[in-house]
């Protein structure tokens, strides 16, 4: 069940419903709880036994460490990071890594045994939450969850099940304690923010999509220019496939009445890849910075130091997305960048004085061109095909070949182009005044748009395989 489906559509009703019609706090909670249940049962209903696992394991640690200061409560949170840790290596990183011991070891004839295990859908977004949780209890900065039933909800809550964004514990579990209500602000908010997720998914993630595969899969098929509209595209799909997905999150949670933080800032306005960072998957960046980040000693343990957190966060952060080497080479081309980006700014003083526009320019371009060649590494399954694209698009190897330009792309640059930059100059999504005939009359047209020109067959979110 995704977001864009008429029964994800069937089901959030339902849901506002019942939180609607119950009179008790816990009776909602209740209700939303089982909701999450079945969302996820929709995947695969096996999984809801890992759920629980992780729910009162990590409720039982987070009362241990929560005492009066032991020395057991550091064993206690040691203890729990390293149990979270160890179901996401095992589900996701063992095969990855004992194929890649297999492969060094060939020479010996020995063949490591691997598990092949289904990977539950959303397990390193749900892992990172209860790492967050039980780092955040240990500090002072949260309380315990009061009931697992709260906890369950901070690890299931349906809207960020899937796919984040990265709920911070101390920000979602107050919610859980004042009263959760339906309102019509907030359903009149909610429903512009996930039509506005609906229209990124449909009408352009998904448009651009079967653009993309085909050159991607194929790469050497294609011309120069080919390979570079669809370098072009793809940053337009994986963009507005999960922004589109985190604004839909964040819009059915405002409809049931929580408060989601925003995922992304108009990242492809920034002029440096550290503000791209800062605007990209908002909630992921902030749990490195936070958690692991300023705990390897951040930028206060000298130059070589601070290099080295940001390369060795960036490559964790790449192989947090995927058991792949192109996701960790991503990650370390990143941590190159960022590392590059704090050098300039330390050896060269530009004038606060001059032509901005042209300098800001200079940057955004430069920004952007890294940002397009490290969605090549991020986009290939194999290190091949990396090389192929690369020599494409530096025109280093034959440019021939069939030559199929995008006409969504074409059509959806432009209009993405000026509407990207408006929201960035906006401290918040815009908002029809459903109430006034020219508000009504917009959302009709915006709604038979949808119908009109989404495509047949929605594609699942990126971001579900991670």
């Amino acid at each position: 069940m995704i977001f864009s489906s008429m029964a994800y559509i069937v089901m959030l009703s339902v849901a506002i419903a019942g939180v609607a019609i119950f009179r008790t706090n816990r009776s909602r909670k209740i209700w939303l709880l089982m909701c999450s249940a079945y969302f996820y049962a929709c995947w695969d209903a096996r999984f809801l036994l890992l759920l629980a696992l992780l729910t009162g394991a990590n409720h039982a640690v987070a009362l241990a460490v929560s005492r009066p200061p032991t020395r057991h409560a550091s064993r206690w949170l040691r203890l729990g990071i390293c149990f979270n840790v160890t179901i996401l290596v095992v589900f996701k990183y063992y095969d990855f890594f004992m194929s890649g011991l297999t492969d060094i070891i060939a020479f010996t004839g020995t063949s490591l045994p691997l598990l092949h295990l289904i990977l539950p859908v959303g397990i390193s977004f749900m892992i990172f939450e209860v790492i967050s949780y039980l780092i955040d209890v240990s500090k002072g900065e949260c309380e315990p969850a009061p009931s697992l039933l709260d906890l369950g909800l901070l690890v299931a809550f349906f809207p960020h099940l899937i796919a984040g964004p990265i709920l911070k514990p101390r920000h979602f579990l107050p919610q859980l304690q004042g009263p959760i209500t339906v309102t019509r602000n907030g359903l009149d908010r909610g429903a512009q923010i996930f039509v506005l997720g609906l229209l990124k998914k449909l009408l352009v993630a998904d448009r651009l999509a079967p653009f993309c595969d085909q050159v991607f899969a194929e790469p050497s098929m294609w011309t120069s220019g080919t390979v570079w509209l669809a370098v072009i595209a793809y940053a337009f799909q994986i963009y507005c496939d999960f922004s589109g997905y985190s604004d839909m999150a964040i819009g059915s949670a405002c409809m049931l009445g929580f408060d989601l933080p925003y995922n992304f800032r108009s990242p492809y306005v920034a002029l440096n890849i550290a503000e791209f960072w800062r605007r990209w998957h908002i909630s992921l960046s902030t749990w490195f910075r936070e958690y692991l980040y300023f705990s390897l000693g951040g930028n206060r343990r000298g130059v070589a130091r601070q290099y080295a957190n940001l390369m060795l966060v960036m490559l964790l952060c790449g192989l947090w997305h995927g058991a792949n080497w192109t996701f960790v080479l991503w990650g370390g081309l990143h941590g190159l960048g960022l590392i590059a980006h704090r050098a300039w700014g330390r050896c060269v003083r530009v004038p606060a004085s001059g032509p901005q526009v042209l300098l800001n320019s200079v940057n955004w371009v430069l920004t952007m061109l890294f940002v397009a060649f490290t969605w090549v590494v991020f986009r290939c399954q194999h290190v091949d095909s990396i090389g192929i694209v690369m020599r494409k698009m530096l025109l280093l190897g034959p440019t021939g070949g069939v030559a199929w330009y995008a006409t969504a792309l074409l059509v959806i640059a432009p209009v993405f182009a000026v509407a990207h930059y408006v929201g960035s100059r906006r401290p918040d999504y815009p908002r029809l005044d459903l109430g006034s005939w020219r508000g009504q009359v917009c959302a009709v047209f915006v709604l038979l748009g949808i119908l009109y020109f989404a495509p047949d067959n929605t594609s699942p979110f990126i971001y579900f395989q991670f």
